[in-house]
């Protein structure tokens, strides 16, 4: 046998891979190679784990819905259904099927889907709204026609409990009006009622023979006075030259907070206040007696025989001596002082002004002043037919409004026919009033002062402006409801 050569001793002392890789390099990367595969595996798991866990969630999510869209339906049969139960997160309900219909219970209600277990429940909350009428978080108005509900689904998943909830705001739906555009059956009809018909409890200075509308007493078609606001009574001034003057015999002389229109009669004919009411066509200086709305008065008046008529000369340096004015006393409507003419001398509005009222007891006076006239009218008691109550939500009346008038309402609302009726505004006291902008306006009715009440009344109020010449006039008013 040949011994090996040394070169061949040498390279068998050698061990290559089929590569041409040494032992350790294919050592390094087996070991390189399991912490891939090792990090591999553990990726795919929490990707499995967190596309199992997105699958229950949407699951959870679809639960969530169905509950909410059930929960609507229950609401629109009756809001009964969810303002009746307690309020608060912490308290559990759950809807199951009755025949054909929907009911609340207390607690969760168990729920099972490829295997996995779900628990679903539901709480109701009250809901605040602040000055702008938008829902707060913080201390607000509370509107119990809005709650807050929020549904739950809870599940288990590898010992963890997870949960998803979703909110959402309802609000009591299915709004009802009750109208009345028609009073001509006068008062003495308390009701109850579901329609007003043409009926009314009891009114004060109201005109409502119309068979469409309402409007304080006394004023012609319901805007404005036929007769000037001076008094029938009181109604003479004196001068000793051309005797009376009658300042209601035209039926037409009006004072206002601004100036004084329409004309008097006299021996030497017309007295004009206004260039603009005046009788004579030629108004090319345009006079007027002003009223500075505190009852004092200035200005010219005008006689096509005796020319013009001063009512106030304060300025010493034009009147000489005598510092006269005609005024107005702003309680009482009383006219004094004297005007002033260069023919016939002066002119006597009230009798005090010369101390011989005794011999004959004259003056002007008028209506107008810092009071208004007032009328209100009551309504019969008018029924829901909701017998868990309504939610009263806005009124509104039609109709039109003059300059300076007013339209005002006040609710009275109870759940027993026979109650006694306490009339009140959006404070809650008899003290305030609800008053619309305007004719077709609405005035959000405070709800909570009447929250599901069946029976409900309303009271209307209607004011003159200060003149005392112009009356608003309603033709219909306009609640609406929920039930």
């Amino acid at each position: 046998m040949h011994k090996p050569s040394k070169k061949h001793k040498k390279q068998s002392g050698r061990i290559r891979t089929q590569g041409g890789q040494s032992l350790i390099e294919v050592l390094i990367a087996l070991a390189i190679g399991s912490l891939f595969i090792g990090a591999a595996v553990a990726v795919i798991v929490v990707a499995l784990r967190i596309s199992t866990q997105n699958e229950y969630a949407q699951k959870a999510t679809s639960f969530n819905q169905e509950l909410m869209e059930q929960i609507s339906i229950v609401t629109k049969d009756s809001w009964h259904n969810l303002d009746t139960l307690t309020f608060g997160s912490s308290t559990q309900y759950y809807l199951s099927e009755s025949g054909n219909f929907l009911s609340v219970n207390t607690g969760k209600e168990s729920l099972s889907l490829d295997d996995v277990d779900y628990q679903r429940w539901f709480s109701v909350e009250e809901v605040q709204r602040d000055s702008n009428y938008q829902i707060t978080e913080d201390v607000g108005t509370l509107d119990p026609s809005t709650l807050k509900v929020t549904a739950y689904t809870q599940w288990t998943q590898n010992a963890d409990t997870s949960e998803l909830s979703m909110t959402r705001y309802l609000t009591r739906s299915g709004n009802q009006i009750t109208e009345q555009e028609d009073w001509d059956a006068g008062p003495g009809f308390n009701g109850p009622n579901t329609d007003p018909a043409n009926q009314f409890s009891s009114s004060t200075n109201i005109y409502y023979a119309s068979t469409s509308e309402i409007y304080l007493s006394n004023f012609s078609g319901g805007s404005s006075s036929s007769t000037g606001n001076i008094d029938s009574v009181d109604r003479w001034a004196w001068n000793d030259v051309i005797g009376w003057i009658d300042m209601r015999h035209y039926e037409n002389v009006t004072v206002s907070s601004t100036i004084i229109q329409g004309y008097a009669s006299s021996s030497v004919n017309e007295i004009a206040f206004d260039c603009a009411t005046s009788p004579s066509t030629d108004c090319s200086f345009s006079y007027s007696i002003t009223n500075d709305g505190n009852g004092i008065l200035s200005g010219w008046a005008w006689n096509e025989n005796i020319g013009w008529l001063s009512f106030n000369c304060s300025d010493l340096s034009i009147c000489g001596t005598s510092n006269y004015a005609v005024t107005i006393d702003p309680d009482t409507g009383d006219f004094s002082g004297w005007a002033w003419n260069d023919v016939i001398g002066w002119l006597s509005f009230n009798c005090s002004n010369t101390g011989s009222c005794a011999t004959v007891d004259y003056k002007v006076s008028t209506s107008w002043g810092n009071s208004v006239i007032e009328g209100q009218l009551t309504s019969s008691i008018l029924d829901t037919e909701v017998s868990g109550g309504a939610a009263f939500n806005t009124i509104m009346w039609q109709g039109s409004q003059p300059s300076g008038t007013a339209v005002q309402f006040q609710l009275a609302s109870s759940n027993s026919p026979s109650s006694t009726w306490t009339y009140i505004g959006p404070d809650g006291t008899d003290a305030s009033f609800y008053e619309p902008a305007g004719p077709d306006l609405q005035a959000k009715i405070v709800r909570a002062n009447h929250n599901n009440h069946r029976y409900f009344r309303y009271r209307v109020y209607l004011d003159s402006n200060t003149a005392k010449t112009q009356s608003p006039t309603v033709e219909s008013i306009v609640i609406s409801w929920s039930p």
